[in-house]
């Protein structure tokens, strides 16, 4: 297994050399920002994932109204991949802003822009925000395979999305885990609080029976905290 670093590429610049000299990972997943200057990571020879832009940012690939914002982010993530030999870009599948958002208009979006890098993420639950995302449940994440579509099993995501639905998170990831994921996002998570992005031991999951699942050749980034403790998190995985 390899296990990968996430960064915000335009607001990693002071602080990616101490993390380079610090943590012992095997690649770099990098979000990039609409924004974002990712130029000086191009010093480093390491393996790099691509994040497109998402929510946060206003990126909603389910909104068609959105298509300009949507293709900017995509090109730019595009952009990224190719100046840092990225061979996979991982972007969410969005989120119902109104009644004309839907997984179809993503499929669309995608089949335009033509890019076999991309390979979309499945979500939250719903039930924890606003305005319902789209790609959570295990029927949304069959369909988006049925069209061809590469996944990242977002392991924090199913869990509480499994806890959502009152089953059992690790059937749940058992079931995603054979749609052939290229890539895995991995935290620990307080499935009651809805709460993931928290270090290895600080929440709710049997981290070894999760990556027990997980297949031995897979590409892992740890989405925990950038913090003193980020260390710690890559020795423990590596150990169970």
């Amino acid at each position: 297994m390899k296990y990968g670093i996430k960064i915000y590429a335009g607001n990693s610049q002071n602080i990616f050399p101490k993390l380079a000299k610090d943590i012992p990972f095997d690649f770099v997943e990098a979000m990039i920002e609409p924004t974002a200057d990712f130029s000086y990571l191009k010093e480093y020879n390491f393996e790099f994932v691509i994040h497109t832009a998402h929510s946060l940012f206003g990126i909603n690939l389910a909104n068609p109204k959105k298509k300009e914002k949507n293709t900017q982010a995509i090109q730019k993530a595009i952009e990224a991949s190719d100046e840092l030999n990225a061979d996979t870009i991982i972007t969410h599948p969005g989120y119902v802003e109104n009644e004309e958002c839907n997984l179809e208009n993503v499929f669309k979006f995608l089949e335009q822009t033509n890019c076999e890098k991309i390979i979309l993420e499945n979500l939250c639950p719903s039930s924890i925000h606003k305005s319902p995302h789209l790609g959570y449940t295990l029927e949304d994440m069959r369909n988006i395979d049925s069209h061809r579509i590469r996944i990242c099993l977002d392991i924090g995501h199913a869990s509480m999305q499994a806890h959502n639905e009152n089953k059992d998170y690790l059937d749940f990831i058992k079931e995603l885990v054979a749609l052939n994921p290229k890539h895995y996002h991995f935290t620990d998570c307080i499935l009651e609080k809805y709460t993931d992005h928290i270090h290895f031991g600080d929440g709710d999951l049997d981290l070894k029976a999760i990556k027990s699942l997980v297949p031995k050749d897979a590409r892992i980034s740890l989405e925990t905290k950038l913090d003193d403790k980020l260390k710690q998190d890559f020795e423990y995985i590596r150990s169970i």
